[in-house]
C-alpha cells in the first residue's frame, strides 16, 4: 500500500511500493484501478532527498502515472506543471489542456 512522508515544513514524499519481475519490470498495486505496470527503463531514473540519492520512476512515467483514470487535484496538476516545466516532460490528458 502506499503512502505519503512529510516534513514539518510541508513537503512531501509519496512513496509507491513495487514488485519487480524477473525482467526489472516493475509492478505497482494499485487501487481498483491498478495494477500499474512499468518497464525496467521507468526505473532508471534517481533523485535526490535530503542530499542522498534515491531511485524513482523517470519523469515521464511519473507522468503516465497522473493520467491513469482518475480526478486529478491541485497536488496532480501542480506536480505535472513542474515535471513539465523543469524536465520537459510532454503533458499528457487531462494536464494538456489546464
Amino acid at each position: 500500500m502506499s503512502f505519503v512522508l512529510r516534513d514539518e515544513r510541508g513537503r512531501e514524499v509519496d512513496v509507491h511500493p513495487v514488485r519487480f519481475d524477473d525482467g526489472g519490470n516493475g509492478h505497482l498495486e494499485g487501487d481498483d484501478r491498478g495494477p500499474y505496470e512499468h518497464p525496467a527503463n521507468a526505473f532508471a531514473a534517481a533523485g535526490i532527498i535530503a542530499g542522498r540519492r534515491v531511485a524513482c520512476l523517470s519523469a515521464e512515467a511519473q507522468m503516465a502515472n497522473h493520467a491513469w483514470g482518475y480526478e486529478p487535484g491541485p497536488t496532480d496538476v501542480h506536480d505535472t506543471a513542474l515535471l513539465h516545466e523543469r524536465l520537459g516532460t510532454v503533458l499528457v490528458p487531462p494536464f494538456d489542456e489546464r
